[in-house]
Order: C-alpha cells, then sequence, then structure tokens
C-alpha cells in the first residue's frame, strides 16, 4: 500500500510545497496588511518592462499622500500587458510605517502569486491522485466486464 502512495513522489512533494508556499504568503500578506493605512492615490503613469514573450508588460506607478501630507509615489510590483490600472485612475493604496513598499489594493496586486501557487499546487495534487489511483480505479471499472465477454 505504501509502494502505490509514495509511488509519485515529485508531484506528491511539489504540490504540496505550492500549496504550503501560497498559504504561508498569503498568511504573512494578511499580516502586513493589518499593520497599513490606507490612502487614495492615482496611476500617474504607466512604467513598461520587457517581457520575457517579446511584448512590454506595464506597471502602475501611482501617486498617493499619507495623512502628514507627505506625496509619495511608488511603482507597482505587478505588471502586465494590458496594464490593469490606467493613468488617472482612482486606487486604494495600503503603506506602512516601516520599510515594507505601498500596496494598492486590489487581488491582482495583493495575491496573484500566492494565487497561481495554490492552484497550480492543488493541479500537482489531482494528477498525483488520478496516476496513483487511476489504474487501480481504471482495472476496478473495466477489467471484470470486459473479461467477461470472451
Amino acid at each position: 500500500m505504501l509502494t502505490t502512495i509514495f509511488r509519485h513522489p515529485i508531484l506528491l512533494s511539489l504540490g504540496l510545497i505550492l500549496i504550503v508556499l501560497a498559504l504561508y504568503l498569503t498568511w504573512r500578506k494578511h499580516q502586513i496588511l493589518l499593520t497599513g493605512h490606507l490612502a487614495d492615490g492615482e496611476v500617474v503613469r504607466l512604467a513598461p518592462h520587457s517581457s520575457s514573450k517579446g511584448g512590454p508588460t506595464y506597471s502602475s506607478v501611482v501617486d498617493y499622500v499619507d495623512p502628514s501630507g507627505k506625496r509619495t509615489e511608488f511603482e507597482s510590483s505587478f505588471s502586465s500587458s494590458p496594464p490593469l490600472h490606467q493613468v488617472g485612475e482612482k486606487v486604494r493604496v495600503v503603506y506602512y510605517q516601516g520599510a515594507e513598499k505601498p500596496d494598492i489594493l486590489n487581488f491582482a496586486d495583493l495575491y496573484l502569486f500566492q494565487w497561481v501557487s495554490l492552484c497550480t499546487g492543488i493541479f500537482l495534487l489531482m494528477m498525483y491522485v488520478g496516476f496513483t489511483f487511476g489504474p487501480g480505479v481504471v482495472n476496478a471499472l473495466y477489467l471484470p466486464t470486459l473479461t467477461n465477454r470472451w
């Protein structure tokens, strides 16, 4: 039984690692967000970046004012093509007292990597279950029926 369960250790290991990584990073980001302060911001320009696929991707450069009146500008770490935000678009910004870079309060900016990691981990675990238990299920379903026909 144990040899059947651990027949595909790479799928099992990678799936579990990606799920644990996604959950940990989500929890960590959540804890950081709880210490943040909210401000209204505006996308002032789009910063182009070269993509591995050849075309440019764009990240938002956001300007916001904190309660002390200090005007600050930062570039989002998320870039995409087409851009997620447009120049002039109003966004909510979460900024932090420490050295943490501000975040745009948006799912893709905050949790896209974690979401992709979680979905990939779940997919790998589903493949693991299919490859591990699928042959037994196929044999149990079809062998008795097909062998009686001869």
